[in-house]
């Protein structure tokens, strides 16, 4: 095994093909190779993670944390490297849950998305975090077409969560907090807006609403402009309401040939 390991350049890839765990050879680009290619750049992730400024009072566990998912990692990629073997066991699965139990109690709940930043050791984690996703696709992607033990599946679907809450901690030991997603709800322009129409009689409101239904009902009728012209004044009738709405009615537009 030293003398295997110690010799790095074997030129036996050259042709795009690779060896198996179990000594077949494959495409470069094989399903399982992308796959093992996914978990090690994962893993080197977290080795990235590892280099960062952690704060003080959670650098030692979870460095301790970082280091024993990597080794399992490495187990993980030795599983998909030798197909219908298994290396994970259940007590991984199980370490997993148990960090995510612990450290998502010390969160308050979150009431909005949040973005990936703050820290760089935060903002690490997420850049993880996108990883074991990927990871998670290739793997699932080669268990459609390759019999797969559920492990693999299993153990980066839970560290990709796992991950997540960890990003949320590191922010929050720093001093800092979570950055959330500013969502402002997007109205059409060219709606009227129910808060604004509750603020007129429901008399106005009724002429407002009588107006979109003439006009509309009878705009893709007109054939000509002459035909266009004698709606718009027949509309016009209900103008001196359009201020309660802005300078024109919303959704509206008077060109005829627009309309069609």
């Amino acid at each position: 095994m030293g003398n295997r390991l110690s010799k790095i350049a074997t030129r036996t890839g050259d042709a795009g093909m690779t060896g198996l765990g179990d000594g077949s050879r494959v495409e470069k680009d094989h399903l399982r190779i992308c796959a093992m290619g996914d978990v090690d750049e994962l893993n080197s992730e977290i080795g990235v993670l590892m280099t960062e400024s952690i704060p003080e009072g959670i650098a030692a566990e979870f460095k301790t944390l970082f280091l024993q998912v990597q080794h399992d990692l490495f187990d993980l990629g030795g599983e998909l490297c030798i197909p219908n073997y298994t290396l994970l066991k259940p007590e991984h699965l199980t370490q997993l849950d148990v960090w995510l139990e612990k450290y998502n109690a010390t969160l308050p709940p979150l009431t909005e998305f949040i973005l990936p930043g703050g820290t760089r050791a935060a903002a690490q984690a997420h850049v993880c975090r996108t990883v074991c996703r990927r990871a998670e696709r290739s793997i699932v992607r080669l268990g459609w077409v390759e019999p797969l033990y559920d492990a693999p599946r299993q153990y980066v679907n839970r560290l990709s969560d796992l991950l997540f809450v960890l990003s949320r901690v590191l922010n929050r030991a720093a001093g800092g907090q979570d950055i959330l997603w500013k969502h402002e709800k997007k109205r059409l322009s060219k709606l009227v807006s129910f808060r604004k129409i509750k603020q007129y009689s429901k008399k106005h409101c009724l002429y407002f609403l009588a107006f979109l239904r003439f006009f509309t009902a009878n705009a893709r009728r007109c054939n000509t402009l002459t035909e266009s012209s004698q709606l718009m004044q027949a509309s016009v009738m209900l103008l001196p309401y359009s201020n309660l709405f802005g300078s024109s009615f919303p959704g509206v537009n008077f060109c005829a040939p627009s309309l069609r």
